[in-house]
């Protein structure tokens, strides 16, 4: 990252979208918990997507309600389901509207 993206950030409000709480999104993906707990929403989904229902492959586990806004929810079994990555990307696409509420998100 450049200094001036540093500095930048330091600022006050200016953080990158993943940044929560004084850290990164991310690294709360690493705990032993989360891995825990998508082994376990794998497991419950049978490792299906759950919107085009293809088995197997790349799999993500997606938080319905984001962990961003939603940090109680993180962990809650109702708010996470099992999506390959097309799917995943697709979703993600869909709430930053890079994706028209029109067009269809399913494959």
């Amino acid at each position: 990252m450049s200094l001036a993206k540093i500095k930048y950030y330091r600022e006050e409000g200016n953080h990158p979208a993943n940044y929560i709480d004084g850290s990164s999104r991310n690294r709360k993906y690493r705990q032993a918990e989360w891995l825990v707990k998508i082994k376990e929403i794998y497991e419950r989904d049978d490792y299906t997507c759950q919107i085009c229902s293809k088995k197997g492959g790349l799999l993500n586990c997606h938080h319905i309600l984001p962990w961003a806004g939603n940090p109680e929810l993180a962990f809650e079994n109702d708010n996470l389901i099992t999506l390959c990555v097309p799917c995943h990307s697709k979703i993600h696409m869909y709430e930053r509207g890079s994706i028209r509420k029109t067009q269809e998100v399913s494959q």
